[in-house]
């Protein structure tokens, strides 16, 4: 299985959980490589005090900015055990460090 399909896989199941990312992609032409290089940068929504007293809007705030779609697939793979870890507290199960 390659790499966007973990990432996908990982995004989605997060999802489920409430959990919400986006993935913003750059692309910068180096003269002296001959070649497009691409930025990934990845956010996460949170929600945050609106101006309207009581209300709250959605705002995605950068986690991480690499070139490496490992670095990405990594950090939503902890996201994704951290998540299991507290479920299995909530549930009373061992859990496993």
């Amino acid at each position: 299985m390659n790499v966007n399909n973990l990432i996908n896989k990982l995004l989605t199941a997060l999802a489920s959980e409430g959990i919400f990312y986006k993935i913003n992609t750059f692309k910068k032409y180096y003269k002296e490589d001959k070649k497009f290089i691409t930025r990934l940068q990845l956010c996460q929504e949170f929600e945050v005090e609106s101006e309207i007293p009581g209300e709250t809007k959605k705002k995605y705030i950068e986690i991480l900015s690499t070139y490496s779609k490992i670095d990405i697939l990594k950090l939503l793979a902890e996201d994704y055990k951290e998540l299991q870890k507290e479920k299995q507290k909530k549930r009373g199960e061992n859990v496993e460090e």
